[in-house]
């Protein structure tokens, strides 16, 4: 697998172990990096995300001697930027290749639905920090589970999006 992630992974151990240092875990400062870490991690989780379509598009367009065809299927990836990271709704894009293809990335997270809750959790807290003046709820454990569980949905877009 990639090494997708290590920026927010960094960010995370470095303002925890300060956080701990510090003995300001549970902080109105903790709170704030939360907002900031989950904000970093939704960013690079939507590169991530990217990447690994441009690398399976690169990969299928690189022999197509229509112009307007490999353009049409650039432009697509527009889309990406401003559509929701939960996991559903990375299904739905990945449907755009196959229903096969979605198929294979429901499967890889199947048993996984705490674990996509509570990464789906991190992103509408993310949210909400960037588009309202709710405040951030998510904990530095929750953070972690999050991340551990991005990595397991990258994991099944490359492999949804491999045998397309």
């Amino acid at each position: 697998m990639n090494n997708f992630l290590l920026r927010t992974e960094s960010v995370l151990n470095d303002c925890k172990e300060h956080l701990a240092t510090t003995d300001n875990l549970d902080s109105a400062i903790a709170n704030y990096l939360m907002q900031y870490i989950s904000i970093i991690f939704c960013a690079e989780m939507e590169q991530a995300v990217k990447t690994i379509f441009n690398r399976s598009l690169e990969n299928r367009i690189s022999n197509l001697s229509d112009e307007e065809l490999k353009e049409f299927i650039n432009n697509q990836l527009i889309r990406l930027k401003s559509s929701s990271l939960k996991k559903s709704d990375l299904a739905d894009y990945i449907k755009s290749f196959s229903q096969s293809a979605k198929e294979r990335f429901n499967s890889q997270l199947q048993d996984k639905d705490r674990e996509i809750s509570v990464y789906s959790s991190v992103v509408t807290s993310r949210h909400s920090v960037a588009h309202t003046s709710i405040p951030n709820q998510v904990t530095f454990l929750e953070l972690e589970q999050a991340v551990e569980a991005a990595k397991e949905i990258l994991e099944a877009v490359q492999v949804a999006l491999q045998s397309c």
